[in-house]
């Protein structure tokens, strides 16, 4: 129970630590100008990306750098507080007054933050993660980050090169300065959730509550609303962060106070968030990029001072390739590409011709099909209508930036982008951050423009009606999959409470034991179940996590037998492979030869997967019978490849 409490208590240290550092952001860049916590958080996040990866350029991770990091957060938050401690106090007493003249929306905060304490006390503690994406490879990169001071080179990792640069993993290597993979939810969603909340509230009340254009009843329901559409969460990729980060970018962007600052100061916050936003996850890239794009073509064109604009534009463009430049440093020596595929196809299969992409094979039926299926997702849906309320209402806000239309831009086009970049195979999970974002913004801009003062009534609006239409259509989507979420909160606390464990302590030995029959210092390739276990300090460990997707030059042979294999693996100064050969590492053959025998209706990049995954499997099981099995527990084997069998 103690530990289950200490790790509560060290999310919290890391939200006022994120807090803290965007206080600092705050005060160097807008002094005088003080931002809300929830944007001062989302900032303090964006700076700490940036210093993650100068961290990682330098090899200078570790756990005690990551707690001098989060301590000077934590210690400026407690600075910053003391020393704006009487506006604070006058702003709650403000908020106390106008709370008792609203009953219902006090009753109504009260299940925000219960909901919102639910939620983060059920993600401190998870004891069910993705066995493939998550066990077999994020873990990996945290640990490897934080044990040898860099993510390093894993130029046999797929999703390593495909799923972000590593903002992400430096995030969850603060977690595990002090805690353990079961505690990696604390941040995303645990701490995105909260951040977000305070970021809707912090808009809310500036823009809508101060000038009485939305009651606060209306305005705390939003809240509410938010609370009950649950992340689509299948793994410990970027999702909830991200979505606040964009909360965050286009509530900088419509923030007057930029029209009153330098414009290297406005290049450099602008910046800041764009490139925490791109470092985190690649499939958020083209929304942030199309909203970065968007908003400075509107201010250029709509700028009273083009030519401040055109110099603000030309700064947060250099500035946010500056930010982002640790991290595709670092992929490029991983996996010999600055950012797949846009800078070049690096260690990827398909740049050896052996592998399939999504978009492979996608022609005009199939473009077809994926529009069909893009508009008939309920949060495009909702974006669509939403948007036809806010067009048909001559009463929306607009600025020089255009934040809000080119918000919209942005989360119509990037979910369009990357369901065409997919093949619309991997469902809504990854639109969500930027989409979501979209939505309630839409949401509170038609609530905003339906009347609720000027004496009008607000209940012939044809918006209001839209909104009551999207918030049902959304939460009966998503009613099914909400229950099931508070079931796992309820079911993870319980799990904290008893200091469950995600792995047996027979694993730890297990995989010590086998990595002590690999002499030190020498390279290892890895098809194991839990590769997040080893010692990395030790070894120099690679993850073939997707076999087929990512290999060094001139590409890892396929269909060609063992002995190919064998010979590539020791061109690249590779002699040892570990395999948990029992089980297969996850993926059966049985099960993968099943899926194929539906050729007809895979797409051709599962069926690629499925290939190369039985054909390196079964390379693998035919050298631990004709080389040395240095070590053998009956799951586990690692065999020298130099080292045949007499």
């Amino acid at each position: 129970m103690e530990t289950y409490f200490l790790s509560f208590l060290w999310g919290i240290c890391i939200l006022f630590s994120f807090t803290g550092w965007g206080a600092a952001v705050n005060n160097i860049l807008f002094p005088g100008a003080r931002v809300d916590w929830g944007q001062r958080a989302a900032w303090g996040i964006a700076a700490v990306v940036l210093m993650g990866g100068i961290l990682n350029l330098a090899s200078i991770v570790s756990k005690v750098s990551i707690l001098i990091l989060t301590a000077a957060g934590v210690l400026y938050q407690a600075v910053d507080f003391y020393k704006s401690r009487p506006s604070v106090v006058d702003a709650l007493s403000l908020d106390i007054d106008n709370y008792r003249k609203q009953r219902l929306a006090v009753f109504i905060i009260f299940i925000i933050c219960f909901l919102a304490v639910l939620q983060y006390s059920g993600l401190v503690f998870t004891i069910s993660f993705n066995p493939h994406d998550d066990k077999q490879a994020y873990f990996v990169f945290a640990e490897k980050m934080l044990q040898t001071g860099s993510i390093g080179e894993d130029p046999f990792s797929m999703r390593r090169m495909e799923t972000s640069l590593g903002g992400q993993y430096f995030l969850q290597t603060i977690v595990l300065s002090m805690l353990s993979e079961k505690n990696l939810n604390i941040i995303d969603p645990g701490l995105g959730i909260i951040i977000s909340i305070g970021l809707l509230w912090g808009y809310l009340k500036k823009r809508y509550l101060k000038n009485k254009k939305i009651p606060w009843t209306v305005a705390v329901l939003i809240l509410l609303f938010f609370l009950f559409i649950p992340p689509p969460r299948t793994n410990t990729t970027a999702l909830v962060i991200p979505l606040a980060l964009f909360i965050s970018f286009f509530r900088t962007l419509d923030w007057e106070e930029l029209e009153h600052r330098h414009f290297v100061v406005n290049g450099f916050i602008i910046a800041l968030i764009a490139a925490a936003i791109c470092s985190l996850k690649s499939t958020l890239i083209p929304a942030c990029g199309i909203l970065f794009a968007s908003t400075y073509l509107f201010y250029i064109f709509k700028s009273k001072n083009r030519p401040k604009a055109v110099c603000e534009f030309i700064t947060a463009a250099i500035l946010a390739v500056v930010f982002l430049l640790p991290w595709m440093i670092l992929m490029y020596q991983s996996s010999g590409t600055f950012l797949y595929p846009v800078l070049g196809r690096g260690y990827h299969g398909t740049a050896y011709g052996n592998f399939s992409t999504p978009w492979a094979n996608l022609n005009i039926s199939g473009v077809i099909e994926i529009l069909l299926k893009y508009i008939s997702y309920p949060y495009i849906t909702a974006l669509a209508l939403l948007e036809f309320a806010v067009i048909k209402s001559s009463r929306r806000h607009t600025g020089q930036r255009e934040a809000f239309n080119s918000l919209v831009i942005s989360a119509a086009l990037g979910s369009l982008v990357v369901l065409l970049v997919t093949a619309g195979r991997f469902g809504e999970r990854y639109l969500y951050p930027f989409l979501f974002t979209a939505v309630i913004i839409s949401m509170i801009h038609v609530l905003a423009a339906t009347g609720w003062s000027d004496k009008e009534k607000p209940v012939k609006s044809t918006g209001l009606l839209i909104v009551i239409f999207v918030t049902g259509m959304l939460l009966g989507n998503e009613w099914f999959v909400t229950r099931l979420q508070y079931w796992d909160y309820l079911r993870n606390i319980k799990a904290g409470l008893s200091n469950a464990s995600l792995y047996h302590d027979e694993d730890a030995l297990q995989y010590a034991k086998m990595q002590q029959s690999i002499p030190e210092g020498e390279t290892v390739l890895t098809r194991l179940n839990k590769p997040f276990l080893l010692d990395f300090r030790r070894n120099n460990i690679l993850i073939a996590d997707l076999p087929g997707g990512a290999s060094l030059p001139p590409g890892m042979p396929f269909m060609k037998g063992s002995e190919a294999l064998a010979d590539y693996l020791i061109s690249k100064s590779i002699r040892y492979i570990a395999y948990s050969y029992a089980s297969e590492a996850g993926y059966p053959r049985a099960y993968l030869a099943k899926q194929l025998r539906r050729k007809q209706k895979m797409h051709p990049f599962f069926i690629s997967r499925s290939e190369h995954t039985i054909d390196f499997q079964d390379n693998l099981k035919e050298l631990g019978d004709t080389r040395k099995r240095i070590y053998d527990d009956g799951d586990i084997f690692v065999i020298d490849l130099l080292s045949r069998k007499d």
